[in-house]
């Protein structure tokens, strides 16, 4: 089975597009380019790898002048990747294009294509945690989806990254079109979540996922439960001590043995 198109040859097959995007008959703006590619349809290394053949042989009849200026290193890796025809410090405040949040005057970079105005960004490293909706955000979801692992849980523990906490605590459900989402649970009387939305988080969680036995898994969810009493797999309050004891409510308890059994 060919394996997934990388983010490497995305970001090329991007650089490519635009610099080709007059011999290609569309706008060298971003979003030109991307619905063109996303029409294109490209959903494996080898799609991708025609794509990029293809373009590479069609000679562009006209190229950006791109700049040398020191700023191009602190633009983030997928802009870098770009025929950025310049690069400056952002002389207005605005919405950071990857992660939502406000970039105010001269503190980030703004750059273009050229003629085809100014795009504002946080410099690279530097986006705080990103908005539901984001660039960020949704390239997160698209990670999530891709690379889900194939299993039963819903709502797990796992030892805190931060160290603020003993434990972190995250739901992983489909929404209505079945895709997987990534969220962190909040813990107490309100017991809140709000969605993953940094790609370096969202990855970090699903290969540690990735990398456990069933039985880590199963020791995680049961953790989830006893820690906060709610039920492993459909986050609800458990009512009574049969199913505090076994980390899930009878409801969910016998749809999860009608699935297994299944298998």
């Amino acid at each position: 089975m060919d394996k997934p198109i990388t983010d490497k040859q995305t970001n090329y097959i991007i650089s490519l597009v635009t610099e080709r995007a007059n011999d290609l008959g569309i706008s060298a703006e971003r979003n030109s380019v991307i619905d063109f590619i996303g029409d294109a349809k490209l959903f494996t290394t080898r799609d991708a790898s025609e794509m990029i053949e293809k373009l590479k042989a069609i000679i562009p009849s006209v190229k950006s002048s791109v700049t040398t200026s020191p700023l191009l290193d602190k633009l983030p890796a997928e802009i870098r990747a770009l025929n950025v025809a310049r690069c400056i410090v952002n002389k207005f405040g605005k919405e950071c294009w990857l992660c939502g949040n406000r970039v105010e005057t001269g503190s980030g970079l703004a750059y273009t294509f050229g003629d085809k105005g100014w795009t504002t960004i946080h410099a690279d490293g530097e986006c705080p945690q990103p908005k539901e909706g984001s660039r960020v955000h949704l390239l997160a979801n698209a990670w999530i989806s891709q690379n889900c692992p194939n299993t039963g849980y819903a709502y797990f523990a796992l030892p805190s990254h931060t160290g603020n906490n003993d434990l972190d605590f995250y739901s992983l459900t489909p929404n209505r079109g079945g895709d997987m989402v990534l969220r962190r649970i909040l813990g107490g009387q309100a017991f809140e979540s709000c969605p993953v939305t940094s790609l370096t988080e969202a990855k970090r969680v699903i290969e540690k996922l990735q990398s456990m036995a069933t039985e880590e898994i199963d020791a995680a969810q049961k953790s989830f439960a006893d820690n906060l009493g709610r039920c492993f797999r459909c986050g609800r309050t458990l009512t009574d001590e049969v199913s505090r004891a076994r980390g899930i409510g009878s409801d969910c308890a016998e749809k999860l043995e009608a699935e297994l059994s299944v298998w």
